[in-house]
Parts: structure tokens; C-alpha cells; sequence
């Protein structure tokens, strides 16, 4: 599914990491992540440079300098391999981090951001959520 891409374009969607790839294979793209918490704050964290590799790397996460009032939290990740519940591509010496953490993500040791975590109602603290720790710490998770 992470490979072709799901969803709804007009609603929640992911776009897929073969286009993903083939987005950014050439050329230089920056990425913008815009983030909101439950309570109407927002933050954001942009990175002067982009790349997801191919299916090859297991699209390999590259990123720039980062600059933004969010925290850096995905830095960390940088030359990640993507891992889902059925490709194991982290870095954590025990298990699987897309299992526990419910979700598929470049994980570092787990992680420091995880935008494809489970959604949260506002007030559940559980650890498996959409999370940008540097902003909002591990158990809060974002709108």
C-alpha cells in the first residue's frame, strides 16, 4: 500500500513512495511539514532538501538543513530506510518498530517523528500516535 499509495486525493492520502520517488529523483525539492496541535497551534519545519530513493534503497529518506518553530525531528532519520509491519528496514536492535508503533515510517531507534501514526483523539496519551517529538514530545498525538 505505501508503495502505490491510498486514500482519498480530496481528503487523507498518501501519495505513495514510487511517486514520491520519482518526484524527487532529479532535481532539488525542499519539504515543508505543517503541523497542528489540538488545542489550534501550528508549527512547521522545512528542510532545503528532499529525496526519496528507489525501491531498491527502500526508498531511502534524504534530507536537508533544517530550519522552522516545530524542532527538528527528522534529521534523525536521514538515510532511513522505510519500514512497514511485513519490511523490517529499522534500525532498533529489538523488533519491529512498525509494529509497535502501529505505523510505517523511516525509523531511526524508533523514531523522533512519526506523521504516519495512528490519529488521536485530543487527551489520549498513548505512544503509537502522530508525533513530532521535538515539538510535542513522544505521547501527544498531533491533529
Amino acid at each position: 500500500m505505501y508503495k502505490n499509495g491510498f486514500g482519498y486525493v480530496n481528503g487523507e492520502h498518501w501519495l505513495g513512495l514510487e511517486k514520491l520517488h520519482a518526484m524527487t529523483r532529479s532535481g532539488r525539492h525542499e519539504l515543508l511539514v505543517i503541523l497542528e496541535d489540538h488545542e489550534g497551534r501550528s508549527a512547521y519545519a522545512l528542510y532545503n532538501s528532499f529525496r526519496i530513493g528507489s525501491e531498491a534503497q527502500k526508498y531511502k529518506l534524504t534530507v536537508g538543513k533544517y530550519s522552522g518553530t516545530a524542532g527538528d525531528a527528522l534529521s534523525v532519520h536521514d538515510g532511513d530506510k522505510f519500514s512497514t509491519f511485513d519490511q523490517d528496514n529499522d534500525t532498533a536492535d529489538n523488533g519491529s518498530c512498525a509494529n509497535e508503533y502501529n505505523g510505517a515510517w523511516w525509523f531511526y531507534n524508533c523514531y523522533d517523528s512519526h506523521l504516519n501514526g495512528k490519529y488521536r483523539r485530543k487527551g489520549e496519551h498513548l505512544n503509537d500516535g502522530v508525533d513530532w517529538i521535538k515539538w510535542k514530545g513522544m505521547k501527544y498525538s498531533l491533529k
